[in-house]
């Protein structure tokens, strides 16, 4: 997971917002034109083409990706937020990590308090929570405090980035970034390496 810095709204998306005066967030799942952009533009400008979650690589293709709440829109959690522009991250379409894994499992029988353990990567800095083994495990950074500690615990039970799949993924991305090391800096890494997600991994390694 990676910081996102959140920039100005999408102009189509704000125009449908004024225009449409949307009552659910179903008013904007019948614009399919400007739900696909909203994405694109999302994925593009502030995503660099990652899951804002789990760091694969997306594209804009509803079976790739798809807009997430951060904070859950539902009556339950936080209706309010529905088109709130800092709320919108792009994430992928798994059911088994990632955004609807917060949604479908993690967030199930929970109220919205559960959210206080939860990292929001558009307010704060996930490089301060995580780090990574040489096998391509996420664990919370040592040296954290207590409660940095539980809420980078709870953050990647949130989002599952605990998964084998995503495990074996970062692993094969440390190898990469380890042979090429050597001959290369970490910009030339990261921009040779840049279609293949984890860029948070590919810093750690990098560096060392």
């Amino acid at each position: 997971m990676r910081r996102i810095n959140k920039g100005k709204p999408f102009q189509d998306f704000e125009n449908f917002k004024r225009e449409k005066c949307p009552n659910s967030w179903d008013d904007f799942e019948s614009e399919p034109e400007i739900r696909s952009n909203t994405r694109k533009y999302i994925l593009e400008n502030e995503q660099q083409l990652l899951c804002g979650y789990t760091e694969l690589p997306i594209t804009f293709e509803p079976t790739s990706s798809h807009i997430d709440h951060f904070r859950r829109k539902s009556a339950k959690f936080f209706p309010e937020l529905t088109f709130e522009w800092n709320n919108l991250i792009v994430s992928c379409c798994s059911d088994d990590f990632g955004g609807r894994y917060k949604d479908l499992t993690y967030l199930k029988g929970k109220s919205k308090k559960a959210y206080n353990n939860i990292l929001n990567p558009v307010i704060e800095n996930p490089h301060d929570y995580f780090e990574y083994t040489e096998w391509g495990q996420i664990i919370p950074k040592s040296g954290l405090n207590t409660a940095m500690i539980l809420k980078a615990t709870e953050t990647i039970e949130a989002f599952k980035l605990t998964h084998e799949s995503l495990r074996t993924r970062r692993y094969a991305m440390i190898e990469k970034t380890k042979a090429y090391k050597s001959d290369f800096s970490l910009n030339e890494i990261k921009e040779y390496l840049k279609e293949d997600g984890f860029i948070s991994v590919i810093e750690q390694f990098g560096n060392n």
